[in-house]
């Protein structure tokens, strides 16, 4: 029997998560099966990890439509985010993490969320952050600073739901991305939120250090403040 057509694509960045990557393959299969009614694509984008990420990833028994990239060099979250977008060729895409905190299943959420809206983007706000307390924090001071300079991310996430209108902004990527929620937001004709469950990650360990965070903080701060000034 040929599968069914994929009625949207999951865009899942892997980075240092080798111990996560069979919990991840195995609540994707359990999705497909419990869920026959909603059959997706997946597209896996490794941002050049430097442990086994790939490897388990490829070795894993995947019971689902799905590609397998891998970059070369490290291009961050963002940029390999908005690069499986250029991928996907079903009607809607929805990212999330590799570390199991937005569990596949609330995708259901955003679907329907989607069918009663018609938003082009729609964001899995978090009932309860599961974030380690120094990650938390970070977020807070971020969206603070950014507040200050005219931009509200207050309920923005990874888990979230693009329509095709917006997957063309994507296509034939050739560039980094650092800030991708400012680019999907200033593009999106209209956003909404829809409340979803958030749960701690499957590994202890995040692969996003304080200083990584703080280097990306910067980055976003300066990418917005200086988008504004050039207006």
């Amino acid at each position: 029997m040929k599968n069914p057509e994929p009625l949207f694509s999951f865009v899942i960045p892997i980075f240092e998560s080798e111990s996560t990557i069979p919990a991840l393959v195995a609540r994707l299969n359990h999705f497909g099966e419990v869920a026959p009614e909603l059959p997706f694509h997946v597209i896996f984008i490794d941002d050049a990890s430097t442990d086994n990420s790939l490897e388990a990833l490829q070795r894993s028994t995947r019971l689902f439509s799905n590609e397998i990239y891998s970059f070369s060099q490290n291009q961050g979250q963002f940029t390999a985010t908005a690069y499986g977008l250029s991928l996907v060729k079903t009607k809607l895409a929805i990212t999330i993490d590799d570390d199991l905190q937005h569990p596949p299943e609330e995708a259901i959420k955003l679907i329907e969320h989607y069918k009663n809206t018609k938003a082009n983007l729609i964001y899995g706000r978090l009932d309860e952050k599961k974030h380690p307390l120094f990650r938390r924090f970070g977020a807070h001071v971020l969206k603070s600073l950014l507040l200050i300079s005219g931009a509200n991310y207050e309920g923005v996430s990874s888990f979230r739901l693009v329509d095709s209108s917006m997957l063309r902004h994507f296509e034939q990527l050739d560039r980094q991305v650092i800030f991708l929620d400012y680019e999907l937001l200033q593009t999106a004709p209209k956003v909404s939120f829809t409340t979803i469950k958030h749960q701690p990650r499957a590994e202890t360990n995040s692969s996003y250090s304080t200083k990584k965070l703080l280097k990306l903080s910067l980055k976003m701060i300066f990418v917005h403040t200086a988008r504004r000034c050039y207006r």
